[in-house]
């Protein structure tokens, strides 16, 4: 897309860490035509992962993505991010019904604010966890495989 350009730097490159304000972008964004510039504003810097620039199928989203006032970095998602944010979602029991892009999108909101902020404020741990399941089904009947699989991915979730 026009808009989007890949980003090599650290959130906090070129300032105070601090005052870095980020927005992750999720495909949503464009899809549902919310004004995400106008609420925002130029004193934010706009990522995403390539997965969602690649989800925006439709006219309209790509002319929004197309026209979107500042720059978006493309940003990769680390290992370690994906593995927290995975683990999380296995003991939420949101991994079956989390895409894998929907996962890397969390993983990057949590990479972004460990960067920012550190993580000492985040919970590590959900308040409630998902137990007694079936070792055959996920929560609502999804294949234990596609979890499985899915968790291969994440790196071993």
């Amino acid at each position: 897309a026009e808009g989007a350009e890949k980003s090599e730097s650290a959130p906090g490159a070129g300032g105070d860490p601090l005052l870095q304000k980020i927005v992750v972008l999720d495909a949503g964004a464009f899809i549902s035509g919310s004004n995400i510039a106008s609420r925002f504003g130029a004193g934010y810097k706009y990522v995403t992962i390539k997965e969602v620039i690649d989800e925006i199928k439709d006219e309209r989203s790509k002319r929004m993505l197309d026209t979107f006032p500042f720059q978006i970095h493309i940003t990769e998602v680390s290992k370690d991010a994906m593995s927290f944010v995975g683990q999380f979602a296995k003991l939420t029991g949101d991994l079956y019904f989390l895409s894998h892009t929907d996962l890397k999108v969390l993983a990057l909101s949590y990479q972004m604010e460990a960067s920012v902020l550190g993580t000492e404020h985040l919970r590590m741990r959900p308040l409630k966890t998902i137990t007694g399941q079936d070792d055959s089904q996920g929560p609502t009947g999804t294949n234990q495989a596609e979890g499985q699989s899915l968790a291969a991915k994440l790196g071993g979730v």
